[in-house]
């Protein structure tokens, strides 16, 4: 499952990547420290995967915001 939450070394097409963002969301959805996950991630700038149920994008958008 480990590999779900970060991308492949290659690139990866559209539906594969979010096919694979979703199967780590889902994880992330039921997880209990999901949101000291995400504010870990936040707090160091974590650059890649999904933490706390966020993709990098998503955590960027979220800092501007």
């Amino acid at each position: 499952m480990g590999n779900a939450f970060y991308p492949p070394l290659r690139s990866e097409k559209r539906s594969i990547k979010a096919a694979r963002e979703k199967r780590a969301k889902m994880v992330c959805a039921q997880c209990v420290v999901r949101e000291n996950c995400l504010e870990q991630a936040l707090a160091h700038g974590e650059r890649f995967g999904i933490w706390g149920g966020l993709t990098d994008l998503e955590r960027k958008h979220l800092r501007a915001s």
